[in-house]
């Protein structure tokens, strides 16, 4: 099994007469996380548009795992309060990708280890998000992308029970 998440290579992607990707080319692997840092108009959207297959990139390829893009890849907004629906408890934000995913177990515990894994206390649960700074609405945020899975697989009983079940 491969440690490799994404492979891109040649990534390139135009629009009309504007050349928004050029030959882009990069591996991420598990544990590996990647910040797409640049200027207005330098294309970092586009790129994120062709990682999820949101677009057909005119040369090159993105290949999640070695195959097709999965559910668990979800988008993290830079602005938490555009990601976070102010009509939900922190606790329903938190565990909306656990149900998404379908995580058998305890979820009470469960969101209480997430919520201990980004540095909130427990009284968090039942707070909107809106009552947060924007590091906190950040740290909300955070259990609901990719790495969800990497959270539960560094809490014992979790990486336990998705092993038995792959």
């Amino acid at each position: 099994m491969t440690d490799v998440l994404f492979e891109v290579r040649g990534l390139t992607r135009r629009y009309r007469k504007l050349t928004a990707l050029h030959d882009v080319s990069f591996d991420l692997r598990r544990g590996e996380s990647l910040g797409i840092v640049g200027e207005s108009g330098s294309g970092k959207s586009t790129l994120l548009r062709l990682l999820l297959a949101l677009e057909r990139p005119d040369a090159g390829s993105a290949v999640y795992r070695g195959g097709s893009l999965r559910r668990e890849v979800q988008v993290v907004f830079q602005d938490p309060a555009s990601a976070l629906d102010p009509r939900m408890r922190v606790a329903d934000i938190i565990l909306e990708p656990v149900r998404v995913m379908r995580i058998p177990g305890d979820h009470a515990a469960l969101l209480g280890e997430l919520l201990d894994a980004v540095g909130l206390p427990a009284a968090a649960a039942r707070r909107y998000s809106h009552e947060f700074s924007g590091g906190q609405r950040q740290r909300i945020a955070s259990p609901q992308h990719p790495y969800t899975r990497t959270l539960l697989d560094s809490i014992p009983r979790f990486r336990n029970r998705r092993a038995a079940s792959t």
